[in-house]
């Protein structure tokens, strides 16, 4: 389950408030059974028949959903089907080998996307994704220029993905959350993410040549409530 700060987009509120909210809500679906419980509390189970409903309902033309999460993919779904409409795309829980050069969804807020571990995902891939706000993508290796056109990106989770091109990070001024799960290959942040200024949460857990976070980085990062570094030592 993805963490709740990863869809956080509220200025004011603070991360703490906005996670305690999620959590309440979760408490209430799984009260109406909506929502089954799991052996820890960082995952739940819904079943298959509410899955299909809510899958349904949210691809309506109303909600914009495409969600094929966990379907074993090996290629991008298109068949017939127009991504113009679409606000959400899932597609995590998949193996992509390969993606479109480039895509018009002119109203995509939010991406979900798992790729294969050997997987160039294209530079232009972002070009006609210009509203996104949230971009989680496992696996693969993405080049941060290809989302200097994605000005409007609030959530970047990048997890066991390789990263090129970080000094391209100061082009998304927009970012709130920034999350590097194992793959960042370095051993010192790069100076550009200190011109993050309005930076919530900072998430580097996992990196394991990660050795330094320099201090007059962070000092720089005045908006800066949650710093997660796991083992580094700074």
């Amino acid at each position: 389950m993805l963490h709740a700060c990863f869809f956080y987009n509220n200025s004011e509120e603070p991360i703490e408030d906005a996670r305690k909210q999620v959590y309440v809500a979760i408490e209430n679906l799984k009260a109406c059974c909506l929502l089954l419980g799991t052996e820890t509390e960082e995952h739940v189970r819904m079943h298959d028949l509410v899955r299909d409903f809510a899958i349904q309902r949210a691809s309506s033309k109303e909600y914009g959903f495409m969600v094929k999460a966990g379907m074993g993919l090996k290629k991008w779904p298109m068949g017939n089907e127009s991504f113009e409409g679409c606000t959400t795309i899932s597609l995590m829980g998949n193996k992509l080998a390969e993606l479109p050069e480039g895509l018009a969804c002119p109203q995509l807020k939010v991406l979900l996307l798992e790729v294969d571990h050997g997987l160039n995902v294209p530079e232009r891939f972002f070009e006609g994704m210009r509203e996104i706000e949230v971009l989680s993508l496992k696996e693969g290796c993405l080049s941060l220029q290809s989302l200097e056109l994605s000005t409007k990106l609030q959530s970047l989770v990048l997890i066991r993905c390789g990263c090129k091109d970080l000094i391209w990070l100061r082009k998304l001024q927009r970012l709130k959350i920034l999350v590097f799960k194992r793959g960042l290959s370095i051993e010192e942040l790069p100076d550009e993410i200190g011109e993050l200024k309005g930076l919530r949460l900072l998430d580097v857990t996992g990196c394991e040549r990660l050795r330094r976070i320099p201090v007059n980085l962070i000092g720089r990062l005045k908006k800066l409530e949650e710093l997660l570094t796991g083992d580094i030592r700074g």
